[in-house]
């Protein structure tokens, strides 16, 4: 089933700029990352969420968890930019234990998983990221969580993209993405995150105006596991594959902008949290906290 949206609310739609229709279909002038990945794997998930903000029924335990996670990483180097002690690896689990209490939405845990196992986890994994050397990388921090914007292309809206981690050391700027993963990367893996973090240097390049370019790209994963493993994975720099993410995003624009949002039901409906909500959804799921199956 194809779902047709409505157009673009436009006054006058021959002079509306990429980002002024981007306004009126989202409510942002601008589109993410995560918005191209989100559309690419369910448009109708996509409409759900950005078009017609739909309220989810839960919230999976592995976006809580992460995001939690990346806040105690940017305490660490928060300390480390302001010149303080780092911070008690105790004090920083107890943060993610608070995030995951007081989480709004029910949060859908997955199978032997729940808020104190996560917990637990979440300590194995700071205690291992500090006694690392990359919780305190050589160079100066300068961007913390923060995010980079700008228009890559004239026919698609501004792309914004959020930047976990950016040092600047004698030779050039210094991007970091951390990631919470079941297993160790390959390097298959890494290439298949790189276009992600090669658009964001791209555009921390064309913010920054030349003051300092993106010398390297760097990915941090931490394993979920019973002895975390701290892996440093840096990335070649590719301008065919920032192109390529040009590309994707202009393909997933021209959908959206046309209000096509179609359903693919698949493996995904499992952990959506707007399952229940849609009619093509192979398995529909409510907000109880029940298993993924």
């Amino acid at each position: 089933m194809i779902r047709m949206g409505k157009p673009a609310a436009a006054s006058n739609p021959s002079t509306a700029t990429p980002a002024m229709i981007a306004q009126s279909i989202t409510g942002r002038p601008y589109l993410s990352w995560s918005q191209t990945q989100q559309y690419q794997m369910c448009p109708r998930a996509f409409e759900f969420k950005y078009v017609l903000k739909a309220a989810p029924a839960f919230v999976p335990s592995s976006l809580v968890f992460g995001s939690a996670m990346h806040e105690a990483f940017a305490k660490v180097h928060e300390a480390q930019m302001e010149g303080a002690p780092a911070p008690i690896s105790s004090d920083l689990a107890q943060g993610v234990a608070s995030v995951l209490q007081g989480e709004a939405l029910p949060i859908r845990y997955s199978k032997l998983e729940s808020a104190e196992t996560l917990n637990a986890l979440a300590s194995r994994m700071i205690d291992a990221f500090m006694v690392s050397p990359e919780a305190q990388p050589d160079g100066r921090p300068i961007c913390i969580e923060d995010r980079t914007a700008g228009i890559i292309d004239p026919a698609i809206p501004p792309i914004e993209g959020k930047v976990d981690f950016v040092r600047v050391t004698k030779d050039g700027l210094i991007l970091r993405d951390y990631k919470t993963t079941k297993s160790k990367w390959n390097a298959d893996k890494v290439e298949e995150a790189a276009p992600q973090l090669r658009l964001y240097a791209a555009l921390l390049d064309r913010e920054l105006e030349s003051w300092r370019k993106v010398v390297q790209i760097e990915f941090v994963t931490i394993t979920k596991a019973k002895t975390p493993i701290v892996q440093l994975h840096q990335v070649r720099s590719k301008a065919e594959s920032v192109q390529g993410c040009i590309d994707q995003i202009g393909q997933v624009w021209r959908g959206i902008q046309s209000g096509v949002f179609p359903t693919r039901p698949g493996w995904p409906c499992k952990t959506c949290p707007y399952a229940a909500q849609c009619p093509a959804s192979i398995a529909p799921t409510t907000s109880d906290g029940s298993d993924e199956g």
